[in-house]
């Protein structure tokens, strides 16, 4: 005699699930990507457990390829490195926040840039902080520009400081301001 026991699950509600937590991944994935910032996430060894494109992109890589890494991967300078670790342990020692600050790094061409850096601890599921979450915005544009206006200030009071000419500057009703 021949027995056989044939057991059936139904998975279907698994399967939903799966399907519901993939297209919340993809969605995820697909906002990240669409932001103009650069968004990361490291753990406790300073390793990337998620990068946004524009991050990905800064470095000259992909996110997948950045998955792991630690952040040292694509900073020469050790002194830089350093200050982050630094910044990270901190930040995950107290649980909090740090920033907004200005940082300048070396993008993936050697470009100097400019970044207003901002990280947050990320708590697990028992409220320890074990990630931080850093977001930078590239700056390097707003910087120059700043410098550019302050190089014209500068020219423009040691003209008038050296003219020998007496010049006035007069607002809209008339009256000197300068």
């Amino acid at each position: 005699p021949h027995a056989a026991v044939v057991s059936l699950n139904d998975i279907t509600d698994r399967r939903t699930a799966e399907r519901e937590l993939e297209r919340q991944r993809t969605f995820l994935r697909t906002v990240l990507d669409a932001v103009p910032n650069l968004i990361a996430v490291r753990d406790r060894g300073h390793r990337y457990v998620m990068v946004n494109r524009t991050m990905a992109d800064f470095y000259g890589t992909t996110p997948r390829q950045m998955i792991g890494k630690p952040h040292s991967a694509y900073i020469e300078d050790p002194r830089r490195v350093e200050s982050i670790q630094r910044s990270d342990l901190q930040i995950l020692a107290t649980g909090g926040a740090c920033g907004p600050y200005e940082a300048e790094l070396a993008d993936a061409a050697g470009a100097q840039c400019w970044l207003q850096v901002s990280k947050r601890v990320i708590s697990d599921r028992n409220g320890e902080p074990n990630l931080v979450l850093v977001v930078g915005t590239d700056i390097t544009e707003r910087r120059r520009l700043q410098e550019e206006l302050q190089r014209a200030v500068e020219m423009r009071e040691t003209i008038l400081e050296n003219s020998i000419v007496g010049i006035v500057f007069l607002d809209r009703q008339g009256r000197a301001v300068w």
